[in-house]
């Protein structure tokens, strides 16, 4: 009961974070069209529900395959593809175990010392993490589809980006969510023509997790002739904008997903 508890309170203190940093930003004038930030904001919530209905998926299919298990319990309901070690590192993380498989020392550091701070909760804090980095990263990608196709983006969009296989581990306790949202900030900077924060917010991606090194995918891409036509033509086809086109892809996603995610957490690892 305190598990749960005390890891339900995290939840609403991330929304409470969240909302009194949109508040602030607001109010002493750093962000000035109120409409984008109601809408970043939207995006960002829509993102953590995504989140949260994901790790409720988690815990199901958990009990489903292993029997009875407290969802906020992290040590038993993570215990596929690693991340019952990735726990255990957090609580004593050395520079050697940190770097094995996808691994990289920023992340399980960084979890670490707040846990001394925070109950030694690292668990806890680890998730939290990742949610608040997607939020972050959707964020970014979805202001810069925004800005790049020069109109508003439904934010269901949202849903598109993080029905794709195995996005599920970005609200696990390992480093994908936080990652992902160095990544989509790197691009989004990159977008902006901030080279120096694009390379900042890359390394640190980089050294919390291998898959970090895909922060220079974005500049590929930007000096490939003909992929920035190529994309535009492609958001822009109403095949794609179609709703029923979306709808079917929604359908399959989710039972792509839905195998996948009994096959990783019943035992089989993809």
């Amino acid at each position: 009961m305190g598990q749960f508890i005390g890891h339900a309170g995290g939840f609403l203190l991330l929304s409470a974070v969240v909302l009194l940093a949109g508040i602030f930003t607001a109010e002493v004038g750093i962000v000035k069209d109120r409409d984008k930030l109601r809408k970043n904001g939207f995006t960002a919530l829509y993102a953590c529900c995504i989140g949260i209905l994901y790790y409720f998926i988690m815990a199901y299919v958990k009990n489903t395959a292993s029997g009875q298990t407290n969802m906020f319990d992290f040590g038993s309901v993570f215990t596929f593809c690693g991340l019952d070690k990735d726990l255990e590192l957090y609580g004593d993380p050395s520079l050697k175990s940190a770097c094995l498989g996808l691994g990289m020392p920023i992340f399980p550091f960084l979890v670490h010392i707040l846990g001394k701070i925070i109950f030694e909760q690292y668990g806890g804090i680890a998730v939290w993490l990742n949610f608040l980095s997607v939020a972050v990263g959707i964020c970014c990608l979805y202001r810069m589809m925004c800005e790049y196709f020069e109109r508003e983006i439904s934010p269901h969009t949202v849903m598109v980006i993080l029905s794709l296989p195995f996005a599920f581990m970005m609200f696990t306790p390992g480093s994908y969510g936080w990652v992902f949202g160095l990544l989509s900030a790197s691009a989004y900077a990159l977008y902006k023509g901030n080279t120096p924060l694009w390379l900042i917010l890359g390394i640190i991606a980089a050294l919390s997790n291998k898959l970090g090194i895909l922060f220079v995918l974005p500049l590929i891409l930007s000096k490939t002739s003909g992929f920035s036509a190529f994309v535009k033509k492609v958001g822009e086809n109403k095949l794609i904008s179609n709703a029923y086109v979306r709808l079917g892809y929604l359908f399959l996603m989710f039972s792509i997903d839905g195998a996948i995610l009994f096959l990783t957490i019943g035992g089989v690892n993809l």
